[in-house]
């Protein structure tokens, strides 16, 4: 069962499913605004966009949810100084799609991932959300010293991570 509620007082736009895997959650966006086409089965955030999913939070300018003719989600595209939070990984990059039933993260154009023992950049990264496995075309890998997490990016809280 598919449950699909944008609020009518603000932009906001809940997705669930039920389904035998107990594990997912839904998923919450936030944004200045929110266009939506059932025809299409595509919806549009735009503006301080935030989604949260279980343990992964991904920001960026606008975001754009894919639907299929039974309307489940297919993915999820963000695009505009994406940043991504999940577990211990913080992620920037120009576009990032999540994949719901995969569980994976899909990040290009200019991906950079920052981690406790270093920052991993290439021309894609896929992170797998529920392990720490990721997968790095063209990589390159700046150890850092142990604990220091001085570099980390700011995800737009004004803290740093």
């Amino acid at each position: 069962m598919l449950l699909a509620v944008p609020s009518l007082c603000s932009s906001e736009f809940v997705y669930a499913e039920k389904s035998a895997d107990a594990t997912r959650g839904p998923i919450k966006i936030t944004s200045d605004q929110l266009e939506a086409d059932k025809k299409t089965g595509v919806v549009k955030f735009k503006g301080n966009v935030v989604a949260v999913h279980e343990d992964a939070t991904i920001m960026s300018k606008a975001l754009t949810v894919f639907y299929d003719s039974n309307n489940n989600m297919e993915k999820i595209d963000a695009v505009g100084d994406v940043r991504i939070n999940q577990k211990d990984r913080v992620g920037t990059c120009k576009k990032a799609t999540f994949f719901p039933e995969e569980k994976k993260i899909v990040m290009n154009g200019d991906p950079r991932l920052w981690r406790e023992d270093g920052i991993i950049s290439g021309s894609l990264i896929t992170i797998y959300i529920d392990s720490d496995k990721m997968d790095v075309k063209d990589a390159v890998f700046n150890m850092r010293p142990k604990g220091n997490k001085s570099d980390l990016p700011s995800l737009g809280n004004g803290k740093e991570n």
